[in-house]
Protein backbone atom coordinates (compact mmCIF):
# COMPACT_ATOMS: atom_id res chain seq x y z
CA UNK A 1 0.00 0.00 0.00
CA UNK A 2 1.67 3.76 -0.61
CA UNK A 3 0.98 6.43 1.84
CA UNK A 4 0.95 9.67 0.97
CA UNK A 5 3.54 12.18 3.30
CA UNK A 6 1.09 12.71 5.70
CA UNK A 7 0.05 9.16 6.59
CA UNK A 8 3.46 8.34 7.03
CA UNK A 9 4.20 10.79 9.46
CA UNK A 10 1.67 9.88 11.50
CA UNK A 11 2.42 6.28 11.32
CA UNK A 12 6.09 7.21 12.36
CA UNK A 13 4.51 9.45 14.84
CA UNK A 14 2.51 6.46 16.15
CA UNK A 15 5.28 3.86 16.35
CA UNK A 16 7.44 6.22 18.21
CA UNK A 17 4.57 6.91 20.80
CA UNK A 18 4.33 2.99 21.04
CA UNK A 19 8.09 2.74 21.77
CA UNK A 20 8.16 5.58 24.50
CA UNK A 21 4.83 4.11 25.81
CA UNK A 22 5.85 0.77 26.61
CA UNK A 23 9.06 2.52 28.32
CA UNK A 24 6.99 4.55 30.57
CA UNK A 25 4.83 1.26 31.36
CA UNK A 26 8.09 -0.41 32.08
CA UNK A 27 9.03 2.10 34.02
CA UNK A 28 5.89 2.35 36.47
CA UNK A 29 5.89 -1.46 37.08
CA UNK A 30 9.98 -1.70 37.66
CA UNK A 31 11.01 1.68 38.86
CA UNK A 32 14.47 2.98 37.49
CA UNK A 33 14.93 6.42 35.95
CA UNK A 34 11.91 8.64 35.10
CA UNK A 35 11.23 8.40 31.44
CA UNK A 36 12.15 11.09 28.94
CA UNK A 37 10.79 12.11 25.98
CA UNK A 38 13.59 14.11 24.43
CA UNK A 39 14.03 12.71 21.41
CA UNK A 40 10.38 12.05 20.52
CA UNK A 41 8.55 13.91 17.91
CA UNK A 42 7.31 17.25 19.18
CA UNK A 43 3.58 15.89 19.54
CA UNK A 44 4.48 12.69 21.44
CA UNK A 45 6.71 14.28 23.90
CA UNK A 46 3.77 17.11 24.61
CA UNK A 47 1.33 13.98 25.19
CA UNK A 48 3.38 12.03 27.18
CA UNK A 49 4.85 14.51 29.05
CA UNK A 50 1.24 15.94 30.45
CA UNK A 51 0.34 12.07 30.40
CA UNK A 52 3.41 11.07 32.92
CA UNK A 53 2.71 14.74 34.83
CA UNK A 54 -0.98 14.05 35.93
CA UNK A 55 0.14 10.07 36.74
CA UNK A 56 2.56 11.65 39.21
CA UNK A 57 0.29 14.09 40.91
CA UNK A 58 -2.28 11.68 41.46
CA UNK A 59 0.61 9.03 42.36
CA UNK A 60 1.42 12.03 45.16
CA UNK A 61 -2.00 12.30 46.61
CA UNK A 62 -1.99 9.44 47.70
CA UNK A 63 1.25 8.69 48.84
CA UNK A 64 0.66 8.56 52.61
CA UNK A 65 -1.87 6.12 52.15
CA UNK A 66 -1.35 2.24 53.18
CA UNK A 67 -1.63 -0.13 50.58
CA UNK A 68 -2.76 -3.10 53.25
CA UNK A 69 -5.30 -0.77 54.93
CA UNK A 70 -6.72 -1.17 51.00
CA UNK A 71 -6.61 -4.90 51.25
CA UNK A 72 -8.60 -5.01 54.28
CA UNK A 73 -11.29 -3.20 53.34
CA UNK A 74 -11.87 -4.62 49.65
CA UNK A 75 -11.44 -8.01 51.79
CA UNK A 76 -14.01 -6.74 54.25
CA UNK A 77 -16.08 -5.38 51.66
CA UNK A 78 -16.34 -8.76 49.59
CA UNK A 79 -17.52 -10.73 52.93
CA UNK A 80 -14.37 -12.46 53.37
CA UNK A 81 -12.29 -13.26 56.69
CA UNK A 82 -9.14 -11.16 56.86
CA UNK A 83 -7.70 -14.14 58.60
CA UNK A 84 -7.49 -16.39 55.90
CA UNK A 85 -5.20 -14.16 53.90
CA UNK A 86 -3.06 -13.25 56.74
CA UNK A 87 0.39 -14.69 55.54
CA UNK A 88 -0.61 -15.56 52.12
CA UNK A 89 -0.47 -12.18 50.62
CA UNK A 90 2.87 -10.86 49.14
CA UNK A 91 2.73 -7.23 48.99
CA UNK A 92 5.59 -5.31 46.49
CA UNK A 93 5.50 -1.78 45.55
CA UNK A 94 6.13 -0.02 41.92
CA UNK A 95 7.27 3.31 40.96
CA UNK A 96 4.10 5.23 40.86
CA UNK A 97 3.11 3.86 44.53
CA UNK A 98 0.49 1.12 43.27
CA UNK A 99 1.01 -2.13 45.37
CA UNK A 100 0.55 -5.40 43.86
CA UNK A 101 -0.72 -8.29 45.84
CA UNK A 102 -0.10 -11.35 45.10
CA UNK A 103 -2.16 -14.14 46.58
CA UNK A 104 -3.04 -18.03 45.84
CA UNK A 105 -5.46 -17.94 43.09
CA UNK A 106 -8.01 -19.63 45.62
CA UNK A 107 -7.93 -16.20 47.31
CA UNK A 108 -7.86 -13.98 44.46
CA UNK A 109 -11.25 -15.88 42.94
CA UNK A 110 -12.53 -14.96 46.38
CA UNK A 111 -11.91 -11.22 45.66
CA UNK A 112 -12.45 -10.94 42.28
CA UNK A 113 -14.85 -12.93 39.56
CA UNK A 114 -12.01 -12.89 37.17
CA UNK A 115 -10.04 -14.99 39.33
CA UNK A 116 -6.62 -14.20 37.70
CA UNK A 117 -5.59 -10.74 38.22
CA UNK A 118 -7.48 -7.33 38.55
CA UNK A 119 -6.90 -3.78 39.24
CA UNK A 120 -8.58 -2.67 42.44
CA UNK A 121 -9.28 1.89 42.34
CA UNK A 122 -10.94 2.71 45.39
CA UNK A 123 -11.41 6.88 45.86
CA UNK A 124 -8.91 8.66 47.72
CA UNK A 125 -7.36 5.10 49.34
CA UNK A 126 -4.31 3.31 47.82
CA UNK A 127 -5.19 1.42 44.80
CA UNK A 128 -3.82 -2.24 44.27
CA UNK A 129 -3.53 -4.75 41.96
CA UNK A 130 -4.04 -8.43 42.59
CA UNK A 131 -2.54 -11.16 40.87
CA UNK A 132 -2.73 -14.92 41.22
CA UNK A 133 -0.72 -17.47 42.35
CA UNK A 134 -0.80 -21.22 41.13
CA UNK A 135 2.54 -22.46 43.57
CA UNK A 136 4.40 -23.27 39.49
CA UNK A 137 7.02 -20.75 39.42
CA UNK A 138 6.95 -21.13 35.84
CA UNK A 139 3.06 -20.53 35.36
CA UNK A 140 3.48 -17.68 38.06
CA UNK A 141 5.99 -15.72 35.87
CA UNK A 142 3.87 -16.44 32.93
CA UNK A 143 0.57 -15.38 33.93
CA UNK A 144 2.90 -12.03 36.05
CA UNK A 145 4.08 -11.00 32.72
CA UNK A 146 0.61 -11.13 31.19
CA UNK A 147 -1.55 -9.50 33.44
CA UNK A 148 0.75 -7.04 35.53
CA UNK A 149 1.19 -4.59 32.26
CA UNK A 150 -2.33 -5.57 31.59
CA UNK A 151 -3.98 -3.99 34.98
CA UNK A 152 -1.11 -1.10 35.41
CA UNK A 153 -2.42 0.07 32.35
CA UNK A 154 -6.00 0.10 34.10
CA UNK A 155 -4.14 2.31 36.89
CA UNK A 156 -1.93 4.64 34.63
CA UNK A 157 -5.20 5.57 31.96
CA UNK A 158 -7.39 6.02 35.04
CA UNK A 159 -4.82 8.83 36.33
CA UNK A 160 -3.43 10.13 33.18
CA UNK A 161 -6.62 10.29 31.02
CA UNK A 162 -7.46 13.35 32.22
CA UNK A 163 -4.68 14.86 30.58
CA UNK A 164 -4.85 14.03 26.99
CA UNK A 165 -7.98 11.75 26.81
CA UNK A 166 -11.39 13.43 24.68
CA UNK A 167 -14.52 11.75 25.10
CA UNK A 168 -17.13 13.45 22.65
CA UNK A 169 -19.95 11.15 22.59
CA UNK A 170 -23.26 13.36 23.64
CA UNK A 171 -25.36 10.55 25.35
CA UNK A 172 -24.21 10.43 28.86
CA UNK A 173 -24.32 6.21 28.96
CA UNK A 174 -22.73 5.89 25.60
CA UNK A 175 -20.04 8.60 26.71
CA UNK A 176 -19.53 6.06 29.68
CA UNK A 177 -19.26 2.82 27.29
CA UNK A 178 -16.59 4.81 25.27
CA UNK A 179 -14.48 5.62 28.47
CA UNK A 180 -14.92 1.45 29.41
CA UNK A 181 -14.45 0.07 25.97
CA UNK A 182 -10.85 2.53 25.49
CA UNK A 183 -9.52 1.76 28.53
CA UNK A 184 -9.97 -2.05 28.32
CA UNK A 185 -9.16 -1.49 24.45
CA UNK A 186 -5.34 -0.12 25.62
CA UNK A 187 -5.16 -2.24 28.00
CA UNK A 188 -5.57 -5.39 25.72
CA UNK A 189 -2.90 -3.21 23.30
CA UNK A 190 -0.33 -2.87 25.72
CA UNK A 191 -0.06 -6.27 26.81
CA UNK A 192 -0.11 -8.20 23.79
CA UNK A 193 -3.54 -9.43 24.28
CA UNK A 194 -6.61 -9.76 22.04
CA UNK A 195 -8.20 -6.68 20.80
CA UNK A 196 -11.12 -8.13 20.65
CA UNK A 197 -13.83 -9.51 23.79
CA UNK A 198 -17.29 -9.08 24.57
CA UNK A 199 -17.70 -11.73 22.08
CA UNK A 200 -21.19 -12.67 24.24
CA UNK A 201 -22.92 -9.44 22.33
CA UNK A 202 -24.18 -10.71 19.39
CA UNK A 203 -26.34 -13.50 21.51
CA UNK A 204 -28.05 -11.05 24.42
CA UNK A 205 -31.50 -10.64 23.58
CA UNK A 206 -33.55 -7.50 23.02
CA UNK A 207 -35.51 -8.09 26.47
CA UNK A 208 -31.91 -8.80 28.50
CA UNK A 209 -30.63 -5.04 26.86
CA UNK A 210 -33.70 -3.32 27.62
CA UNK A 211 -33.26 -4.67 31.56
CA UNK A 212 -29.84 -3.47 31.48
CA UNK A 213 -29.77 -0.03 29.26
CA UNK A 214 -33.33 0.50 29.03
CA UNK A 215 -34.95 1.77 25.53
CA UNK A 216 -32.67 4.03 25.14
CA UNK A 217 -31.88 3.69 20.97
CA UNK A 218 -28.25 5.31 21.60
CA UNK A 219 -27.35 2.75 23.96
CA UNK A 220 -29.16 0.15 21.88
CA UNK A 221 -26.72 1.33 19.05
CA UNK A 222 -23.56 1.30 21.39
CA UNK A 223 -24.04 -2.54 21.86
CA UNK A 224 -24.12 -3.35 18.21
CA UNK A 225 -21.11 -0.65 17.43
CA UNK A 226 -19.12 -2.53 20.38
CA UNK A 227 -20.12 -6.06 18.27
CA UNK A 228 -18.66 -4.32 14.87
CA UNK A 229 -15.46 -3.28 16.71
CA UNK A 230 -15.28 -6.90 17.77
CA UNK A 231 -15.59 -8.18 14.72
CA UNK A 232 -13.19 -5.59 12.84
CA UNK A 233 -10.26 -6.48 15.54
CA UNK A 234 -10.75 -10.09 15.33
CA UNK A 235 -10.26 -9.42 11.17
CA UNK A 236 -6.98 -7.59 12.17
CA UNK A 237 -6.09 -10.51 14.94
CA UNK A 238 -6.01 -12.81 12.01
CA UNK A 239 -4.33 -10.79 9.50
CA UNK A 240 -1.09 -10.15 12.26
CA UNK A 241 -0.66 -13.45 12.12
CA UNK A 242 3.09 -13.89 10.85
CA UNK A 243 3.59 -10.60 11.41
CA UNK A 244 5.10 -8.67 14.65
CA UNK A 245 2.29 -8.71 16.35
CA UNK A 246 3.54 -6.85 19.83
CA UNK A 247 4.97 -4.02 17.74
CA UNK A 248 1.68 -3.08 16.21
CA UNK A 249 -0.77 -3.13 18.70
CA UNK A 250 2.05 -0.80 20.41
CA UNK A 251 1.37 1.16 17.26
CA UNK A 252 -2.21 1.46 17.62
CA UNK A 253 -2.31 2.78 21.59
CA UNK A 254 -1.35 6.65 19.93
CA UNK A 255 -4.51 6.47 17.88
CA UNK A 256 -6.33 4.83 20.46
CA UNK A 257 -5.61 7.34 23.35
CA UNK A 258 -6.74 9.96 20.99
CA UNK A 259 -10.02 8.68 19.96
CA UNK A 260 -12.80 10.73 20.57
CA UNK A 261 -15.85 8.51 20.12
CA UNK A 262 -16.66 4.90 19.01
CA UNK A 263 -16.87 6.28 15.46
CA UNK A 264 -13.17 6.78 16.16
CA UNK A 265 -11.99 3.58 16.71
CA UNK A 266 -14.31 2.17 14.26
CA UNK A 267 -12.24 4.43 11.58
CA UNK A 268 -8.83 2.82 13.39
CA UNK A 269 -10.14 -0.68 13.46
CA UNK A 270 -10.65 -0.24 9.43
CA UNK A 271 -7.51 1.95 8.83
CA UNK A 272 -5.46 -1.02 10.80
CA UNK A 273 -7.36 -3.81 9.13
CA UNK A 274 -6.47 -2.32 5.36
CA UNK A 275 -2.67 -1.54 6.03
CA UNK A 276 -2.51 -5.18 7.48
CA UNK A 277 -4.42 -7.23 4.82
CA UNK A 278 -3.49 -11.14 5.26
CA UNK A 279 -0.70 -12.57 4.23
CA UNK A 280 -0.65 -15.05 1.55
CA UNK A 281 -0.10 -18.72 2.79
CA UNK A 282 1.22 -21.02 0.02
CA UNK A 283 -0.73 -23.85 -0.71
CA UNK A 284 0.42 -27.36 -0.29
CA UNK A 285 0.96 -27.99 -3.91
CA UNK A 286 4.04 -25.11 -3.38
CA UNK A 287 5.29 -26.98 -0.20
CA UNK A 288 5.33 -29.57 -2.30
CA UNK A 289 6.84 -27.88 -5.15
CA UNK A 290 9.81 -26.76 -2.86
CA UNK A 291 10.44 -29.74 -1.68
CA UNK A 292 11.18 -31.41 -5.16
CA UNK A 293 13.49 -28.62 -5.93
CA UNK A 294 15.85 -30.13 -3.18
Amino acid sequence: MILDHESRDSHAEALEFGRAYTGLLDWAIRGGERPRFDHAPERVHAMLTRYLDAIEKEARLLADHDPKASLTKLIESRGQDVRSFRGNVKLTGTAVGVAIAEMPAGLLKRLAADGRAAAYLPKKEAPLILLARYGRPELDEHERRENLPHEMQHVLWRWGSKAIAKNTESNALVAHGFQMYQDELLARAVSGGALFGYTHLRGVSQEELAATLGHDPDAKQMVETVAALNERWRDVETNLNGRNVNQIKHELLFDIMQAGNFQDLLNLAERTRSRYPALPNPSSDDAMAGWAAL
